[in-house]
């Protein structure tokens, strides 16, 4: 007893001389107020923590749980100055991750180090976002190919997020979901959802995006399946397919303009007959569309030479408008096949242009 009273006399003393004031209410709640006065002038600090290093003594910490020294692996949980000097850095330690949470315990974003991670369950807001891309951080280096074929495959959508679904399965910070057999706590937290989906229905913003899985069968490196099944997109990675794809379009615009001025008449096709104003390798030729006349579909065989950059099938009717046009990737024996819904009755001419030069020209009929 007499060992407890000295300790006491001992911390009062020690409090005393920093100018502290130390106050315990008797609802538990503590008020503590540790500090030099010749630290905070304006006398704004309520509480400050110091450090063991150096004359300011900088690199204090406020650790929570267990602790352990960081060399050995410990670290846990803590808040404190960066660093082993006086940098005047906060740093906010979570050995495993970090978690934000709000209300119930609702999780708005979180860090886990198993994963290398930061997931963020709200709208992210920013003046500007640079991403690692320097040529020195990248192998196997490869140029992208048929982009525009690939874009044509995708599917935009408009769509709302359902919030309490979202919430619910990124929230880790209750495992158990299993209805009856949840805690009074996973219940009140379940509730919470519910009603804050009720909230985000009465006022919902519409997105735009793909489906994720509708994504993942044309550009599977954009996609990402988590621990649990579910997908995310790497949107910023249709850029450069967006880039290459009007690239070929503008290749494409570039051909045709080529092969108009190439053309006699200069808009408009007259017979199956045009001439070609440059010869073209014999390897490269347009076979008739079989059947023809057809009702349903047709197949367009034709053949390209290898050495052949840019090559396209297009569709003009009687008139001599431009109707359709396929861009070719091919190269050798290869097909394009007409069904019969992309066009509407009548007699049309289709001609295969390589390198923006007509190769030849022949006329195919869609019946009733």
């Amino acid at each position: 007893m007499k060992n407890l009273y000295i300790i006491i006399v001992v911390l009062v003393a020690t409090i005393s001389n920093l100018n502290a004031q130390l106050k315990i209410v008797t609802d538990g709640s503590t008020y503590v107020r540790g500090f030099r006065s010749s630290d905070d002038y304006n006398d704004e600090v309520s509480f400050q923590v110091y450090g063991k290093v150096g004359t300011n003594l900088y690199g204090g910490r406020l650790s929570f749980g267990d602790y352990g020294s960081l060399s050995n692996g410990g670290g846990n949980a803590f808040i404190g100055e960066y660093g082993l000097y006086d940098s005047d850095m906060l740093q906010l330690h979570g050995k495993d991750g970090i978690y934000f949470t709000k209300q119930t315990g609702a999780t708005i974003a979180y860090y886990t180090s198993s994963v290398n991670r930061f997931h963020f369950f709200c709208d992210v807001y920013s003046n500007g976002i640079k991403l690692t891309s320097d040529e020195r951080f990248k192998t196997n280096i490869n140029k992208l190919d048929s982009a525009l074929e690939s874009l044509k495959k995708l599917n935009g959508v408009s769509f709302y997020y359902d919030f309490s679904k979202t919430l619910r399965k990124d929230n880790t910070f209750f495992a158990n979901d299993t209805g009856s057999k949840m805690s009074a706590k996973e219940k009140e937290y379940m509730a919470y959802l519910e009603e804050l989906g009720k909230k985000e229905e009465l006022n919902k913003t519409r997105r735009l995006g793909f489906i994720a899985q509708d994504l993942q069968k044309v550009f599977p490196e954009l996609v990402e399946k988590d621990s649990a099944g579910y997908l995310y997109v790497d949107y910023i990675g249709l850029i450069p397919v967006i880039v290459e794809a009007l690239k070929e379009q503008q290749q494409q615009i570039d051909d045709l303009k080529k092969y108009i001025a190439t053309t006699n008449s200069g808009s408009k096709l007259k017979s199956t007959s045009m001439s070609v104003t440059e010869s073209l390798e014999t390897d490269n030729s347009l076979e008739q569309n079989i059947p023809n006349p057809f009702s349903t579909d047709t197949r367009i065989n034709l053949s390209l030479s290898s050495n052949v950059k840019s090559a396209m099938l297009c569709i003009f009717d009687m008139q001599g408008t431009l109707i359709k046009n396929n861009q070719i990737f091919e190269r050798g024996n290869t097909q394009i096949n007409i069904a019969a819904s992309e066009l509407k009755p009548g007699m049309y001419f289709y001609t295969l242009i390589a390198e923006g030069k007509e190769v030849d020209t022949k006329r195919m009929i869609l019946t009733e």
